[in-house]
């Protein structure tokens, strides 16, 4: 991952690696994504947020990608706050992975 002088990225890809879907018997909420990630500074700060807001059970064994665009991000957070839901019927899943990629930003 490019990192600049300071240890921080400006523009970063990441990647989830998403395993197997699982029915479950809850019911799905509606208007919250699915995975939100946050960008911190080395301060702490917040210098950017990104959401997923949804998933399909196609994406199984493969991934979902996102960018994130702050100046200097130093860490990353990514919650999974929502569960997918398909054709009415709500998933749990597996993470099976994160890939992160990052260079300076244009």
């Amino acid at each position: 991952m490019y990192v600049n002088e300071s240890g921080v990225a400006d523009e970063i890809e990441l990647r989830i690696n998403i395993g197997k879907f699982y029915g479950t018997q809850k019911s799905a909420v509606q208007d919250v994504p699915v995975f939100t990630i946050y960008g911190f500074d080395t301060n702490g700060n917040l210098v950017a947020t990104e959401v997923i807001d949804e998933l399909s059970t196609n994406k199984a064994n493969s991934y979902v990608r996102v960018y994130l665009r702050g100046e200097d991000i130093a860490y990353i957070e990514v919650r999974a706050t929502n569960l997918p839901c398909e054709s009415g019927k709500v998933y749990n899943f597996g993470i099976t992975g994160i890939s992160i990629k990052g260079w300076p930003y244009d």
